[in-house]
């Protein structure tokens, strides 16, 4: 399957477009509930990509 280009595995659960909207929304001083509450983003997700913004 390698050898034929396959990819195998579960997807990633990163969405580019999920993560600017969160910083964009942490750069306004949003909370992570209002963040979930706007986006229907998940609590964990929205922790979670606050932690990579930031440390970067």
């Amino acid at each position: 399957a390698k050898q034929q280009g396959k990819h195998l595995g579960r997807l990633a659960g990163r969405d580019a477009e999920k993560v600017a909207k969160v910083a964009k929304a942490l750069a306004k001083g949003l909370s992570v509930a209002e963040i979930v509450t706007l986006t229907g983003i998940s609590r964990a997700s929205v922790k979670r990509y606050r932690q990579e913004i930031t440390a970067v």
